[in-house]
């Protein structure tokens, strides 16, 4: 076994440029697989962390059941539950001239942790008109102690003094220049909001083993308040599995590629060694110890390339954390978290894709004749048959007929059909590259000999044909993601052009006192607005049976004139909105994703629980909800809200305006930001959803791009496969006359042609594969019509060409140093 490591470890480095790239290939393989993994848990370890910070690591947020917006803590039983931190919690406005957001906690002294305090830390004097603030925004807005901070709350400039400065951790945690956190003594808020000994927050620690224990016992214990759970993880991932679905998808086309390169590569490495493996026999040696030594090489490239593939995959999850770091520019990046289960499943992974991608080129050797390989004359031929033509056609037929049906078994099913799509597009093209590389070598044969050697090789060549399949894979997978990408693009602007309003202002009660009407008032006095447009509407949370779903309470009277994108206009939806608009408050409209999430349908009464109050509802209809909220949202009367809803709740207020929207948004921005709300126009709002999408279809896009380069490496490895393979037939041609510039431009138009071909195939293929992308992306819940991009076209099939041809390079000039007597002394 010594003997045979030892073989091994240097016939791999005896070739360094291949070893390199069976390396690269298995690592980066291994690399994505463990970034993609360990991806989702980053993710949310970037969304839940700051939030633990800033809620001092409690476990437990506590809320009234009675519906009102404050409350005080008499008859709440602390049962499961134990330091409780009672707030008053109100959004204010920073009086800067970006009036950005704030949030100001009123707290009493004994709630206020001092350790985290750089001065003042006794806090003998904390009342009146004081606060404490972060030392980030102390160094940012050169705030010291006794400097006055400027605030809006509820229209009133307010005038507080910095009484203390604290570190950046427990309640200042996330401190940005764009929103931060003050504490203020607890007395002058309440007094100054008029709700002196009620708040309206509690965040507490669990006193059991779990926190679903805790919740339950509190809950068991209360009736007037309600205990859970500070975030759900279950629903962050479900928030992200759209994403990472798309992750996972794209990884599954590298590895795939790689598989391919690691095949090619082995190929490539069985048909060098053929002399040895000669030697080998000739001496003795049987087939089983041959194979024996070659899945030993495998295996040593796999473990190597699991180790530092796991490494590369360690600095993926950096490079994630580094760009999801909430706090990246105040220099906080958090480590992610490591799980050493995902190394050990990387290790496996890698070690399984060299082995498994290794063995169909090493249970060939199975098959060779002693004869043919201590002469090294391997066959290069490939007789093209029609049975494997026939069937790609039949199932491509078939994928076709299914891909044009629109059910829900279609939809399921669909990531299976691009799979078998692309596989007989491989079975087909073949036979069709045969008949017209016939056709044109016939025509070119009289004209340029060297080039219709290049047609009559692409027919015939095993090698060449793999390289076609190679780019068939590398580019169908670029042309599919970028097709994504543009209609993403045109889908979000495309929702956004449908929805009929000028302005929006988003805000969210105080929690004391909702400021949505003095928000309709702004509007309402602003010269330039078109008062009949002016509505709002709530944003809520539904829980149906432990499935939680986007409620959007609206006007009922005014809705459809602010949404053109669902088609309220068209018979059966009218109906619906007919009913919807003149039924109960209770009456509400599902989309399809909803009903068929919940198995309700029209007529069906149903119970929803909307923060703390459950409340019995009744299905009026079900619409189509398209991409509106990833078609998957509850509408319903706003007036059938719980009344906790009314003073506390997210909402947004659209009109239309006659005037320029940017003008319209200078001329009430103060007024508005100091009732807490956020003005947007309504360009503004589309172009930030786009650009929140590009950045999520370029990281794919990435992906894509490297399926390319792999592709080429592995076009790589086939040119080289074919160059050794065809020595001998290159010599006996330069034997009768053709030169070593001939043989050279052979060689180039092979490997142009196996970009051309597969550009060819590949064109009326992305149409299907672009539909079926379609099904996919509505399997994982975000439904997009996807039209295949021919416009791109032009720019992979440039990009392929230049790749191509620097991988050809090598092979070009080994090809000016082949020896013609070398090759034929023995013929």
């Amino acid at each position: 076994m010594k003997i045979f490591l030892k073989y091994v470890v240097k016939s791999m480095i005896e070739k360094k440029a291949r070893f390199l790239l069976l390396l690269l290939a298995i690592i980066l393989s291994t690399a994505l697989f463990v970034g993609s993994m360990g991806a989702v848990e980053s993710a949310i370890e970037s969304f839940v962390k700051p939030q633990l910070e800033q809620l001092e690591n409690k476990d437990l947020y506590i809320s009234s059941k009675t519906g009102e917006s404050t409350f005080s803590l008499e008859n709440i039983n602390e049962k499961g539950v134990k330091n409780l931190v009672p707030e008053l919690n109100v959004t204010v406005v920073y009086d800067s001239d970006d009036l950005q957001a704030l949030n100001l906690s009123g707290r009493e002294e004994k709630y206020i942790d001092k350790s985290i305090l750089l001065t003042n830390k006794e806090l003998n004097d904390f009342d009146g008109e004081k606060c404490i603030i972060s030392k980030r925004i102390s160094d940012k807005f050169k705030l010291n102690v006794g400097d006055n901070l400027k605030i809006i709350l509820n229209g009133e400039k307010i005038s507080l003094k910095v009484y203390a400065i604290a570190t950046n951790e427990g309640a200042f945690y996330v401190d940005s220049k764009d929103s931060f956190q003050i504490i203020v003594p607890y007395k002058f808020i309440s007094k100054k909001l008029d709700v002196e000994g009620k708040y309206n927050s509690i965040i507490a620690n669990k006193s059991k083993d779990s926190i679903k224990d805790s919740v339950k016992e509190f809950n068991d214990s209360n009736t007037k308040f309600s205990a859970k759970e500070l975030f759900d993880e279950e629903q962050v991932k479900s928030q992200l599995s759209q994403i990472t679905s798309m992750f996972y998808m794209m990884l599954a086309i590298v590895v795939f590629m790689s598989a391919i390169i690691i095949y090619s590569s082995f190929k490539l490495t069985v048909t060098e060694r053929m002399p040895i493996i000669g030697t080998f026999l000739s001496q003795g040696a049987t087939r089983g110890t041959i194979r024996r030594i070659l899945y030993l090489e495998s295996l040593v490239y796999g473990i190597l390339g699991g180790i530092i593939g796991n490494a590369a995959g360690v600095g993926i999850l950096y490079i994630i954390n580094y760009f999801i770091s909430p706090l990246r520019e105040y220099g906080i990046i958090d480590k992610p978290n490591i799980n050493v289960k995902y190394l050990a499943f990387g290790m496996i992974f890698s070690v399984l894709l060299s082995v498994l991608s290794a063995a169909l080129p090493v249970i060939k050797t199975r098959k060779l004749e002693v004869k043919n390989v201590i002469l090294n004359n391997p066959s290069t031929v490939n007789d093209i048959g029609y049975g494997k033509f026939i069937f790609g056609l039949v199932i491509l037929i078939v994928v076709i007929i299914l891909n044009s049906i629109n059910s829900k078994f279609v939809v399921n099913i669909s990531p299976i059909l691009m799979i078998t799509a692309v596989a007989a597009a491989m079975l087909v093209f073949p036979k069709l590259i045969d008949f017209l590389s016939r056709v044109i070598y016939i025509v070119l044969r009289k004209i340029n000999g060297s080039m219709a050697l290049s047609f009559n090789n692409m027919r015939t060549s095993k090698v060449l044909l793999g390289n076609v399949n190679l780019m068939i894979l590398a580019i169908v997978s670029i042309i599919t993601i970028n097709s994504l990408s543009v209609n993403v693009k045109v889908l979000v602007s495309g929702i956004y052009e449908k929805l009929n309003y000028s302005i929006e202002i988003n805000g969210s009660g105080t929690g004391v006192a909702g400021n949505l009407d003095k928000i309709k008032e702004v509007a309402l006095k602003t010269d330039g607005v078109n008062k009949e447009s002016i509505q709002f509407m709530y944003y809520a949370n539904g829980n149906i049976n432990d499935n939680v779903f986007s409620v959007m309470a609206v006007e009922p009277d005014k809705y459809t004139d602010y949404d053109h994108y669902i088609n309220w206009e068209e018979k059966n939806n009218k109906y619906i909105y007919d009913k919807f608009k003149s039924g109960a408050s209770d009456e509400v409209i599902l989309t399809r994703k909803v009903s068929e999430k919940t198995k309700l349908s029209v007529g069906d009464s149903f119970d929803m629980k909307l923060r703390n109050t459950t409340k019995a509802y009744k299905v009026v209809g079900i619409v189509d909800g398209k991409m509106l909220n990833n078609g998957v949202f509850i509408l319903m009367n706003y007036k059938g809200l719980p009344k906790e809803y009314y003073d506390s709740a997210s909402y947004s207020v659209y009109f239309n305006t006659s005037k320029n929207s940017k003008d319209i948004k200078e001329s009430i921005n103060r007024e508005v930001k100091g009732l807490g709300g956020q003005v947007r126009t309504f360009e503004e709002t589309r172009d930030r959803n786009i650009e929140q999408n590009d950045q999520v279809m370029t990281i794919l896009s990435i992906f894509s791009y490297m399926a390319v380069v792999i592709g080429c490496f592995g076009i790589l490895n086939n040119i080289g496969i074919s160059f050794i393979q065809r020595k001998k037939d290159m010599a006996v041609l330069s034997s009768v006359g053709m030169t070593k510039g001939q043989r050279g431009v052979m060689i180039l138009v092979e490997s142009i042609l196996s970009v051309i071909w597969a550009v060819v195939i590949v064109t009326p293929l992305a149409y299907l594969t672009s539909s079926l992308m379609s099904k996919i992306t509505d399997k994982i819940g975000l439904p997009l019509d996807i039209k295949f991009n021919i416009s791109y076209i032009p720019i992979v099939l440039s990009v392929s060409l230049i790749l191509v041809f620097l991988a050809t390079l090598p092979v070009l000039f080994k090809s000016r140093k082949l020896s013609i007597i070398d090759e034929l002394k023995y013929e």
